[in-house]
């Protein structure tokens, strides 16, 4: 192409402008992270079926 035929680029995503409200969801938030905690029964709790072993 030359440049005489060179499409203008448009913006792919234009602004929404100063009055769009922010809008926030709470799981996918990232500046409102917890530290999260081992279940205080963790040892307590067993598997009702063993794991089987793998075949040879």
């Amino acid at each position: 192409m030359t440049q005489e035929q060179k499409r203008p680029r448009l913006d792919p995503e234009p602004s929404l402008g100063p009055t769009f409200p922010k809008l926030t969801h709470p799981d996918l938030d990232l500046m409102q992270t917890e530290e999260v905690e081992e279940p205080p029964n963790k040892d307590d709790v067993k598997p009702e079926v063993p794991h089987p072993e793998p075949p040879e």
